[in-house]
């Protein structure tokens, strides 16, 4: 049985622009359960001309998560998700059926949500 522990702020997608980015309803509050949440980051590609300062520069390349949201949750492929200072899209849903045949919650996966993609 799925019990939520903590709580997020979900952002529906409504549709898009006629450049095609993404539009965004209101954030609403939201609970689950975080599985694994973690940021990585890569280093940036250096060109021989570039400066010594940006020679060690990192750049955040991805990030991990894995949330379950219970099973009257509204989240949606496309959404956006915040939670503890990470900005996140949703990039996989998929139901989680109990032992009974029910549905039990909503395991998410996530990515980096970019501002680019605003």
């Amino acid at each position: 049985m799925f019990i939520p522990n903590t709580k997020g702020r979900l952002a529906r997608k409504t549709g898009r622009t006629r450049q095609g980015e993404p539009i965004f309803g209101p954030f609403t509050t939201v609970e689950c359960a975080i599985v694994r949440l973690s940021r990585l980051a890569g280093k940036t590609s250096v060109r021989a001309d570039s400066s010594a300062s940006r020679g060690n520069a990192e750049e955040l390349t991805m990030s991990d998560a894995k949330i379950l949201f219970p099973a009257n949750s509204p989240i949606q492929i496309g959404d956006r998700f915040q939670i503890a200072s990470y900005d996140l899209e949703v990039i996989s849903r998929e139901p989680r059926i109990s032992m009974g045949g029910v549905l039990d919650h909503l395991e998410c996966d996530f990515g980096i949500f970019t501002d680019e993609e605003l």
